[in-house]
């Protein structure tokens, strides 16, 4: 399942710093995890892809050759982006003083943060 987080939640930063925690453990779970989808993949090919896709994607598609993304797609999408040097936010650090209204005004992410569908599992 995708996490999703509302940076107006009471508990945005709670849920934030979990979803940040990183347990050694975690590894060897998802390792296992990538094994299993890429050999069910294998097995059951597209079927398999379609099963996913609407697992973790939540997209609904009955044709693999749909979720095909083109060269010139993707080549759009990364001139899309900012410059590497570009500022990004960053969540104000615990006892700064910073309020939930000054997070409201800070450049960054809407109100959710996705992580990618193979880190759900």
């Amino acid at each position: 399942m995708i996490n999703r987080l509302d940076i107006d939640a009471s508990d945005f930063e709670a849920r934030l710093t979990h979803l940040l925690t990183w347990d050694p453990g975690q590894d060897l779970d998802m390792g296992t995890s990538v094994k299993a989808i890429i050999a069910d993949v294998r097995a059951r090919g597209d079927a398999a892809l379609l099963d996913y896709t609407r697992r973790f994607d939540r997209l609904d598609c009955v044709d693999a050759a749909r979720l095909r993304i083109e060269p010139a797609e993707l080549h759009a999408a990364l001139q899309a982006l900012p410059p590497a040097n570009a500022p990004r936010w960053k969540p104000p650090r615990s006892g700064s003083g910073a309020t939930t209204s000054t997070r409201r005004r800070s450049p960054g992410p809407t109100s959710r943060r996705t992580a990618p569908a193979w880190a759900s599992g």
